[in-house]
Parts: structure tokens; C-alpha cells; sequence
């Protein structure tokens, strides 16, 4: 298995649609020992690059977590390689950014 991995994820839910997009999904390529911590800040990078750094997207993007697509929460010391089990193939690695 290389160290690599596409990574995608998808945006489950946001209260301000206009500005963070429910649906829209977001593909990174990453090493498989990759923290979520790590992949979140790349994440909330590319929201923030796509919607400017105002302090209304900082506060709604840090209340997102990432979750499993059998929902199984990620905390930020799990790798991207410790969600392997959950999918049926490394091609098809997409976590979901739900807001609660």
C-alpha cells in the first residue's frame, strides 16, 4: 500500500449555506499516517482560502467534526489509516463534516 491517500470530505450539514456549502466535498491527498487534527486544519485552510478569513467562518468551521461514512466520530489523535476498516476499499476514503 503506498503512503498516500486521496481523501475526500464532504460537508453534511451548515448553518450558513450561503457561505459553507452543504454537499460540497473537498479531495486531499495525504500520507496514511496523517493525524485528523492535521487533515482538519487542511480542511478549514481551504474553506477559509475559498470564503476569507473572517471571524464568522473561523467560528462556524471549528464546530465541525469529522465522521466515518458509518458514522463513527474521528477525534484528532486517530490517524487517517486507523479508518481503514470502515471502507470496503482505499479508493473510496471520504470522511463527512457534521456540525451538531
Amino acid at each position: 500500500m503506498s503512503d498516500l491517500l486521496d481523501v475526500s470530505i464532504r460537508i453534511g450539514n451548515s448553518y450558513n449555506s450561503e457561505k459553507i456549502t452543504p454537499g460540497k466535498t473537498y479531495d486531499f491527498r495525504v500520507n496514511k499516517n496523517t493525524r485528523i487534527k492535521n487533515l482538519k486544519d487542511i480542511f478549514y485552510e481551504c474553506i477559509i482560502s475559498e470564503n476569507g478569513n473572517t471571524e464568522e467562518i473561523k467560528k462556524e468551521i471549528n464546530n465541525y467534526e469529522l465522521y466515518t461514512k458509518n458514522i463513527i466520530r474521528l477525534y484528532d489523535e486517530n490517524e487517517v489509516i486507523d479508518t481503514l476498516q470502515s471502507y470496503e476499499t482505499i479508493n473510496e476514503i471520504i470522511f463527512y463534516a457534521i456540525k451538531f
